[in-house]
């Protein structure tokens, strides 16, 4: 009986122990990841590009527009602004922490534009600017009837 209560008790404290060292190893973790989260600083930034929407007549037109695109970043650096149509950037701004451009553009299609730090593949903000028509496109009928 003894050796039973002896053994329960070893049990008990490999148990105990094990579970302190998981709750060590565990709040470790959890302290360094928040000190490597503080360490590094996020570059929120905003992106604005004006108009929003392209008003056509009919479906299939083109909108001619001057495109306003605005933004800021929260700290200075050099970043480029890039369209989804050219893999080239449209302009970049050095050591800057804000910029404003304009584009004349035939808009056929809705265009994304993206802010990326020079050099970088992560989009830090992107905006769009969207083709709406009033009526859509005139379709004729290719099957009607002819008699000559």
């Amino acid at each position: 009986m003894c050796f039973e209560k002896t053994k329960l008790l070893a049990r008990v404290k490999l148990f105990s122990l094990l579970v302190c060292k998981t709750f060590f190893a565990v709040s470790f973790s959890f302290l360094v990841l928040s000190q490597a989260t503080a360490q590094a600083p996020s570059n929120a930034a905003t992106l604005k590009v004006t108009p929003a929407r392209c008003v056509v007549f009919r479906e299939g037109q083109y909108c001619d527009e001057n495109i306003q695109v605005h933004w800021q970043a929260t700290r200075t650096g050099s970043y480029c602004i890039h369209s989804d149509e050219n893999p080239l950037p449209v302009e970049c701004w050095i050591n800057s922490a804000k910029g404003s451009l304009v584009i004349e553009k035939k808009i056929t299609k809705p265009s994304r534009y993206l802010l990326k730090e020079k050099g970088q593949e992560n989009i830090l903000a992107s905006d769009t600017v969207t083709l709406v028509w009033v009526y859509e496109a005139i379709r004729k009928n290719r099957a009607t009837w002819r008699l000559f």
